[in-house]
């Protein structure tokens, strides 16, 4: 079912400050784009997500899938860092890792 689609390969939940990145998936367009565990999603292609709107950020993430880049800027121990992350299809080996990683951020204190 998401196999060719395009991802950017993040764990995210949201706060009242901004989307906060619980994972990064590895060898992800997120991870390529040096987005990291803790940082604050505050706005996506010009749009603020400082509110913490999972949906608004959802939607923003669909709406880049045709060009493929995400302009992303996030906030990290009180300082901001901008970001573009390219977009690329998710393949089998992706959706295992992006499974991996939700699993990771659920459980943190359980071994797989």
């Amino acid at each position: 079912m998401m196999a060719g689609k395009k991802y950017l390969g993040v764990v995210f939940y949201d706060t009242e400050k901004g989307i906060l990145i619980k994972a990064v998936v590895a060898e992800s367009p997120a991870e390529a784009a040096g987005l990291r565990q803790g940082d604050l999603i505050v706005k996506v292609n010009g749009q603020n997500c400082a509110d913490g709107n999972v949906k608004l950020f959802k939607k923003l993430v669909d709406k880049a899938r045709a060009k493929g880049v995400l302009a992303i800027r996030v906030k990290r121990n009180g300082s901001y860092v901008d970001t573009e992350a390219r977009l690329t299809q998710i393949t089998e080996t992706q959706i295992e890792r992006i499974i991996a990683a939700h699993l990771k951020a659920a459980h943190p204190d359980s071994e797989r």
